[in-house]
C-alpha cells in the first residue's frame, strides 16, 4: 500500500511540475491546501519549465511543459464502504484501525459510505480536520418510522426462527443470519415480518410493537470529505425501502463531484407490494436515473461510491449486471482500471461465502477528454483484531476500496 501510494504521490507531483433533514457542511470556500499533492512545486516555486503552482498548489495556465493539455489537473479520488455497522461485525474492533487507515490513505476527495451513526461521522470529520478540511453529509430521518409489523399470531411462525439463531447464530449478526444460517426459517415467516425483521435486526422484538420502517434510524450513511472546499452541495433523495438512499452532488473546483450508495439486491427478502416498483433491481434502476438527472448534461461529473452493480469479469460474478450497463448508458463511464479486481470479496473474512463482486466504482459523465493516471484497490490489507480475547486477521470493512487518479481537462484544446 505504501509503495503504490508514492506512486500516486510521484505522478501528482509530476503532472504539476510538469435532500429533505439536516445539511452538515464543514470548511469555508476559498483555496485549497493541496501541498502534500505538488511536492517540489509548491511555496510559489516555479519550475524550469515554467511550471507555477502558488502557495495552496493551484495550478496556473499552461502547467504542462509538454503543452498537450491546457489547464490539466491530476486529483485522486477514493470510494470506500467502511461498514460502520454491527450487521457487518466487529465494529467496535474495526472502528480505531478504520480511523487510522482513513488518515494513512489520503485521496484529494474521498465518499464514504456506511458511516451510519451521527456520533462517527462527527468523530471523522473531527480527527481527519487537519487531513480533509471540508466535509459535508446529510441528515436523514426514519419519517414515518412507526409501524404495525408482525401481528400476535406471528409469534409462533417467530419461534422457529428464534431457535435456529439461538443455535446458529451467536457469533453472527441477526441480518447475516438470516441470510444465510437460518434462511430457511425466515423464509416461513409472513412477508410484513421479513421486511421488519431486515430493518431492524438490532431489536427484532419491537417487530411486535412499534417498529422502525428503516435501519439505522433513517440515516443514509454518506460522508463526502475534500482536500478543496465544497462548494454548492445538494442531496436527491431516492425513493426507497429498508435503507434510506440518495445522492450528494457538489461542485470541487471546477468540476461537480456525486457521492452515494444505490440499494442493493437484497435477494430472500421480499419486495413490499403495491410500489410503483416491483422488485429491488427496478428500485435500484429507478434511483440511478434520479442520479443521472442530478447530474445534468452540461458538467464533468465523477461519480464515485458503492454501486450495487458491476459487471462480470475474471473472477467475478456480475451483480445487476444489466442494470450496470443501463448505467453506463445514462453516459457514465468508467473512470478507474476495471481489472482492479473484486471489492467485495469471498476471499475477505468480513464477507466469507463464494461470491466476489466488483460493486464499488469511480465513474465519468461528460468529462471528454479525460483519463486515468493510475488506479487500483485501497484499504485492503490484512489487519489484526482482538475479539473476545483472541486474535484474528480480518480487514477494516466488507469492501475494499478504489482509488483512481484522473486527469481531467477544463480546456481540451491542444497546440
Amino acid at each position: 500500500m505504501t509503495r503504490r501510494l508514492g506512486l500516486v504521490v510521484a505522478l501528482l507531483a509530476l503532472a504539476c511540475a510538469d435532500g429533505g433533514g439536516e445539511d452538515i457542511l464543514r470548511g469555508d470556500p476559498g483555496k485549497a491546501d493541496l501541498a502534500g499533492s505538488c511536492q517540489g512545486v509548491a511555496n510559489g516555486d516555479a519550475s524550469p519549465d515554467g511550471c507555477y503552482c502558488d502557495d495552496d498548489c493551484y495550478v496556473y495556465g499552461d502547467c504542462c511543459s509538454d503543452k498537450i493539455a491546457i489547464f490539466g489537473q491530476d486529483i485522486t479520488f477514493t470510494t470506500y464502504n467502511a461498514g460502520l455497522v454491527d450487521a457487518v461485525g466487529m465494529v467496535e474492533q474495526r472502528r480505531q484501525p478504520t480511523l487510522d487507515a482513513l488518515r494513512e490513505n489520503v485521496s484529494d476527495v474521498m465518499c464514504m459510505q456506511e458511516v451510519w451513526s451521527d456520533e462517527d461521522a462527527q468523530r471523522i470529520a473531527d480527527e481527519l480536520a487537519d487531513v480533509y478540511p471540508h466535509s459535508f453529509r446529510q441528515i436523514t430521518e426514519a419519517d414515518e418510522n412507526s409501524w404495525f409489523a408482525c401481528k400476535p399470531w406471528h409469534a409462533l411462525d417467530l419461534y422457529g426462527l428464534n431457535s435456529c439463531v439461538s443455535d446458529k447464530c451467536s457469533d453472527v449478526s441477526l441480518f447475516e443470519c438470516i441470510a444465510n444460517q437460518c434462511a430457511s426459517e425466515y423464509d416461513e415467516l409472513v412477508p410484513e415480518c421479513q421486511l421488519c425483521l431486515s430493518a431492524n435486526s438490532e431489536s427484532p422484538m419491537s417487530c411486535f410493537a412499534r417498529a422502525e420502517k428503516f435501519a439505522n434510524d433513517g440515516r443514509n450513511g454518506l460522508l463526502l470529505l475534500s482536500r478543496m472546499p465544497i462548494d454548492e452541495p445538494r442531496y436527491t433523495e431516492f425513493p426507497t425501502h429498508l435503507i434510506k438512499r440518495g445522492v450528494i452532488t457538489a461542485k470541487v473546483r471546477d468540476f461537480q463531484v456525486q457521492c452515494t450508495h444505490l440499494t442493493a439486491d437484497l435477494g430472500r427478502i421480499p419486495y413490499p407490494e403495491g410500489q410503483a416498483v416491483s422488485s429491488w433491481a427496478e428500485e435500484h434502476l429507478s434511483q440511478a436515473a434520479l442520479m443521472a438527472e442530478a447530474a445534468g448534461d452540461q458538467q464533468c461529473t465523477i461519480l464515485f461510491g458503492d454501486l450495487n452493480t458491476g459487471p462480470e469479469g475474471e473472477g467475478i460474478e456480475g451483480e445487476l449486471a444489466d442494470n450496470y450497463d443501463q448505467i453506463v448508458g445514462m453516459g457514465y463511464l468508467p473512470g478507474d482500471d476495471q481489472d482492479v479486481g473484486c471489492t467485495h470479496c469471498a476471499s475477505n473474512p468480513m464477507v466469507g461465502g463464494s461470491h466476489s463482486s466488483r460493486i464499488d466504482h469511480v465513474l465519468l459523465k461528460n468529462c471528454d477528454p479525460a483519463h486515468a493516471v493510475a488506479s487500483f484497490r485501497s484499504f485492503d490489507e490484512p489487519i489484526t483484531i482482538v475479539n473476545e480475547g483472541r486474535e484474528l486477521e480480518s480487514r477494516y470493512s466488507d469492501h475494499y476500496g478504489v482509488t483512481a487518479v484522473l486527469s481531467l481537462f477544463a480546456n481540451a484544446d491542444l497546440e
